[in-house]
């Protein structure tokens, strides 16, 4: 059939009298933009300023636990955070910045970002209770004579600014969802239990390292797998993942059961505890941590058969 050009007033090709048809330059270019693939959108300046400021944080708060929080004997003996509080203050800011990563992959869903600011403020918290008691028996505790003029290290004081600059940067980026589904909850109940187990292990490890070497490594194994896998967990749930969490948590479990009731070959270490079997007593450190590793197992068992 015969075409002709017939230019209307808006610029389309129009159908001349033998019968041709109209097509318009607009809708060409229309599709023409709707079939290129569009470039995936950057982060904002905000996003990325909010997520370094997050890292810094809890990169000061890590290196705050690992800085000198007290020095006895003159200062010939050293006394860091891990020894002490600092053990739960790494595992807030290692929590923290896995709450921030999950928050901003998932859509930035608002309880994310409050979870993220609890555990900021809970650092900030407790390390100002730690300067202040420190300074306490520090000044005005009359034993401190038989500690060797004992001193506040810089520690406490670093890992509080840490938190501060964790606190702020959960601020800097608005959320932009209001609620999350059952399956992040869970998740998020998931990690609390293996950072809870984590962070039990990890205060518990340096004097498990002065009776025996290998039930040093054990503790520390304990501590740096739970803590990882509750970080992981919160990013990104797999089946994979939880059968690695009811593995992990079972294994230790089943050994504190063994060395409870028949005792394993070291010398023990001397916690007071309630005796059940032949072995180790049953401490208050290890109720919470086979506690939170049976929460473990109990939330991600379900997960790992749904392969979900």
């Amino acid at each position: 059939m015969p075409w002709a050009l017939d230019l209307t007033p808006s610029g389309q090709i129009g159908r001349t009298a033998d019968g041709g048809g109209r097509r318009s330059h607009t809708a060409g270019m229309s599709t023409v933009e709707t079939a290129m693939p569009r470039a995936p959108r950057a982060p904002g300046a905000r996003v990325v300023i909010g997520t370094a400021a997050v890292a810094a944080g809890v990169a000061i708060v890590l290196v705050g636990v690992a800085l000198p929080w007290l020095t006895l004997q003159h200062g010939q003996e050293v006394v860091n955070g891990v020894l002490g509080d600092g053990a739960y203050l790494a595992t807030a800011a290692i929590g923290a910045g896995a709450l921030w990563t999950a928050y901003l992959l998932s859509g930035r869903p608002g309880p994310l970002r409050a979870l993220a600011a609890g555990a900021a403020f809970l650092i900030v918290y407790w390390t100002v209770f730690d300067v202040e008691r420190i300074v306490t028996t520090v000044t005005d505790d009359p034993l401190a004579g038989a500690m060797g003029a004992p001193l506040m290290g810089p520690g406490p004081l670093v890992a509080a600014v840490g938190g501060v600059v964790l606190l702020g940067a959960t601020f800097s980026v608005p959320a932009l969802a209001g609620g999350m589904r059952r399956t992040q909850w869970m998740r998020v109940l998931l990690a609390a239990a293996l950072l809870a187990a984590g962070a039990v292990h990890l205060q518990q490890a340096p004097e498990h390292l002065e009776v025996s070497t290998v039930l040093g490594l054990g503790f520390l194994a304990a501590a740096v797998t739970q803590l990882g896998l509750g970080a992981a967990v919160l990013v990104r749930g797999h089946w994979l993942l939880y059968a690695a969490i009811v593995a992990d948590c079972a294994l230790f479990f089943l050994l504190y059961a063994y060395a409870v009731v028949h005792g394993l070959p070291f010398p023990s270490h001397g916690d007071a505890g309630i005796q059940v079997g032949a072995g180790e007593p049953v401490t208050l450190s290890g109720v919470l941590s086979k506690l939170g590793e049976a929460v473990a197992i109990l939330v991600a068992l379900p997960l790992a058969l749904r392969g979900r």
